[in-house]
């Protein structure tokens, strides 16, 4: 399974996530524009970041979020390899290309 945690905040984001849904800011593809979006850096990269561990996610969610989930073999097609950043190699992090459609859960 991957997991995706995203804050109860009002944002579009958040609504979205309530609904089990994940939207890139935009989609580029492109090495620089990934390792500025592992950064956390605001670029329009078409991927969204899951964790393969859900204590992640509840980390980026918070207690009044939403964790996404879906499971690999739904979305095995949209893996984008993830540029080497140690900064950020803790989380799991697994990169997805394009909007992702998951199951949506409470931390």
């Amino acid at each position: 399974m991957f997991y995706r945690g995203v804050p109860g905040n009002g944002t579009q984001k958040a609504i979205l996530g309530q609904q089990g849904i994940a939207i890139p800011r935009g989609t580029a593809l492109d090495e620089g524009s990934l390792i500025q979006h592992v950064l956390g850096e605001d670029v329009n990269a078409g991927v969204t970041s899951w964790t393969t561990e859900r204590g992640v996610a509840q980390r980026f969610s918070g207690p009044k979020g939403t964790i996404i989930e879906v499971d690999l073999s739904k979305v095995s097609n949209q893996v984008v390899p993830r540029p080497n950043v140690p900064k950020y190699g803790g989380e799991s992090d697994v990169l997805l290309k394009g909007t992702v459609q998951g199951k949506p859960t409470t931390p």
